[in-house]
């Protein structure tokens, strides 16, 4: 009862909020587990209890969580992860990037996890070369719950993805997911 309970009132605000943070269920027949990663509130930088624990301050690389399985009908396809990297490998390093790989087949999906603004103001100033001695020691990290749908397009079709994060210079571990009808 409390869990039909919470399922209404978030759709409710999610209905009400027109938000795109707002999570998005669907948790027929699922693992008790995975359940957890549709309640996240998608596209935001919040801890979680989905997140991967932060293994400390020296610690560089990025950890990545997912579902074990997420339906072809579903809204969401959470990737909840942590990162914390050397602030002069991403001096001109590219948008974090997701990579998805169909295990049967190895084709492969990526996109950036990017939000473009809608309204620009005027293009970014050319900026001067920095030091990167000014950089040294530095580190750079957080946490994301992005919405892999968001980033990538995927085919409307059942498969097991290997996915996988690429930032700086440093790849995530990979988490095998299935997409199922």
């Amino acid at each position: 009862m409390l869990n039909s309970r919470l399922i209404l009132l978030l759709c409710l605000l999610s209905i009400i909020g027109g938000c795109d943070a707002a999570p998005l269920l669907r948790v027929e027949n699922m693992k008790s587990e995975d359940k957890v990663f549709f309640e996240v509130m998608l596209n935001t930088t919040e801890q979680t209890a989905c997140s991967p624990i932060d293994p400390g301050a020296n610690w560089r690389g990025i950890l990545i969580k997912a579902p074990t399985q997420v339906s072809l009908s579903s809204e969401a396809f959470p990737l909840c992860g942590f990162f914390n990297l050397d602030m002069l490998a991403l001096e001109n390093s590219k948008p974090m990037s997701i990579v998805a790989i169909v295990k049967d087949t190895e084709q492969g999906y990526q996109g950036f996890i990017e939000d473009k603004d809608p309204s620009p103001d005027s293009p970014k100033p050319d900026m001067p070369a920095k030091d990167p001695s000014l950089y040294e020691g530095m580190a750079l990290g957080g946490y994301f719950n992005s919405n892999l749908q968001k980033y990538i397009k995927l085919p409307e079709q059942t498969a097991i993805y290997q996915i996988y994060i690429k930032y700086g210079d440093q790849q995530s571990n990979t988490v095998t997911v299935q997409v199922v009808k």
